[in-house]
Protein backbone atom coordinates (compact mmCIF):
# COMPACT_ATOMS: atom_id res chain seq x y z
CA UNK A 1 0.00 0.00 0.00
CA UNK A 2 3.07 2.78 0.05
CA UNK A 3 3.71 2.41 -3.19
CA UNK A 4 -0.06 1.71 -4.87
CA UNK A 5 -3.53 1.38 -3.40
CA UNK A 6 -5.71 -1.52 -2.39
CA UNK A 7 -9.85 -1.56 -1.71
CA UNK A 8 -9.68 -4.18 0.39
CA UNK A 9 -7.92 -3.89 4.05
CA UNK A 10 -6.74 -7.06 3.87
CA UNK A 11 -4.15 -7.60 6.43
CA UNK A 12 -1.01 -10.01 5.57
CA UNK A 13 -3.37 -12.87 7.92
CA UNK A 14 -6.14 -12.09 5.63
CA UNK A 15 -4.10 -12.69 2.40
CA UNK A 16 -2.67 -16.23 3.43
CA UNK A 17 -6.16 -16.82 4.31
CA UNK A 18 -7.21 -16.65 1.07
CA UNK A 19 -4.71 -17.93 -0.57
CA UNK A 20 -5.07 -21.25 1.23
CA UNK A 21 -8.83 -21.20 -0.56
CA UNK A 22 -8.42 -19.17 -3.80
CA UNK A 23 -9.07 -21.18 -6.70
CA UNK A 24 -6.98 -18.66 -8.92
CA UNK A 25 -4.06 -16.54 -7.49
CA UNK A 26 -1.70 -14.96 -10.44
CA UNK A 27 1.08 -13.12 -9.67
CA UNK A 28 2.81 -10.92 -12.83
CA UNK A 29 6.84 -11.05 -11.75
CA UNK A 30 9.73 -9.32 -13.78
CA UNK A 31 12.74 -10.73 -12.56
CA UNK A 32 12.89 -10.43 -8.65
CA UNK A 33 9.98 -7.63 -9.02
CA UNK A 34 6.40 -8.42 -8.38
CA UNK A 35 4.23 -6.31 -10.70
CA UNK A 36 1.11 -7.41 -10.31
CA UNK A 37 -1.59 -10.24 -8.90
CA UNK A 38 -5.10 -10.93 -9.29
CA UNK A 39 -7.29 -13.18 -6.43
CA UNK A 40 -10.64 -15.05 -7.90
CA UNK A 41 -12.63 -17.59 -6.47
CA UNK A 42 -16.09 -19.45 -7.19
CA UNK A 43 -19.14 -18.51 -5.71
CA UNK A 44 -18.75 -21.86 -3.17
CA UNK A 45 -15.83 -19.59 -1.51
CA UNK A 46 -17.83 -16.47 -0.89
CA UNK A 47 -17.25 -15.34 2.53
CA UNK A 48 -20.09 -14.60 5.04
CA UNK A 49 -19.31 -10.72 5.22
CA UNK A 50 -19.80 -10.57 1.33
CA UNK A 51 -23.39 -9.81 1.73
CA UNK A 52 -23.31 -9.04 -2.34
CA UNK A 53 -21.58 -11.59 -3.67
CA UNK A 54 -24.48 -13.98 -1.77
CA UNK A 55 -27.18 -11.83 -3.07
CA UNK A 56 -25.94 -12.19 -7.21
CA UNK A 57 -25.55 -16.00 -6.17
CA UNK A 58 -29.20 -16.40 -5.91
CA UNK A 59 -29.86 -13.99 -9.39
CA UNK A 60 -26.68 -15.28 -11.34
CA UNK A 61 -26.17 -19.16 -9.87
CA UNK A 62 -22.55 -20.14 -10.25
CA UNK A 63 -19.87 -17.22 -11.18
CA UNK A 64 -16.20 -16.96 -10.78
CA UNK A 65 -15.73 -13.31 -8.78
CA UNK A 66 -12.24 -11.37 -9.43
CA UNK A 67 -11.47 -10.16 -5.96
CA UNK A 68 -8.71 -7.99 -6.27
CA UNK A 69 -6.68 -6.74 -9.02
CA UNK A 70 -3.44 -4.84 -7.98
CA UNK A 71 -0.44 -3.75 -10.19
CA UNK A 72 2.95 -1.47 -9.02
CA UNK A 73 2.63 1.72 -9.43
CA UNK A 74 5.47 2.15 -11.43
CA UNK A 75 4.11 -0.89 -13.62
CA UNK A 76 0.97 1.18 -14.27
CA UNK A 77 -0.83 1.69 -17.59
CA UNK A 78 1.51 -1.13 -18.90
CA UNK A 79 -0.51 -3.81 -19.52
CA UNK A 80 0.04 -5.98 -16.69
CA UNK A 81 -3.85 -5.69 -15.03
CA UNK A 82 -4.90 -6.65 -18.58
CA UNK A 83 -3.10 -9.67 -18.84
CA UNK A 84 -3.72 -10.73 -15.35
CA UNK A 85 -7.27 -10.62 -16.92
CA UNK A 86 -7.50 -12.57 -19.94
CA UNK A 87 -4.63 -14.87 -18.43
CA UNK A 88 -7.69 -15.94 -16.14
CA UNK A 89 -10.56 -15.55 -18.57
CA UNK A 90 -8.57 -18.00 -20.96
CA UNK A 91 -8.74 -20.42 -18.15
CA UNK A 92 -12.21 -19.90 -17.03
CA UNK A 93 -15.29 -21.10 -19.17
CA UNK A 94 -16.95 -22.61 -16.05
CA UNK A 95 -19.46 -19.71 -15.49
CA UNK A 96 -19.80 -16.25 -15.98
CA UNK A 97 -17.07 -14.31 -14.20
CA UNK A 98 -17.77 -11.24 -12.32
CA UNK A 99 -15.63 -8.16 -10.66
CA UNK A 100 -15.75 -4.74 -9.35
CA UNK A 101 -13.65 -1.84 -12.04
CA UNK A 102 -12.12 1.37 -9.47
CA UNK A 103 -10.50 3.44 -11.48
CA UNK A 104 -9.54 5.75 -8.67
CA UNK A 105 -7.72 5.39 -5.19
CA UNK A 106 -10.28 5.97 -2.21
CA UNK A 107 -9.44 9.35 -0.76
CA UNK A 108 -7.02 8.86 2.14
Amino acid sequence: MESGFLVSAYEEADYRARLDTAEHFYVAIKGKDVLGFLLAYTSDQVQRDEWLNRRIKTTLGDFLVIKQVCVARNAARSGIGSMLYYHLLEKWTESPVIAAVVNHPPAQ
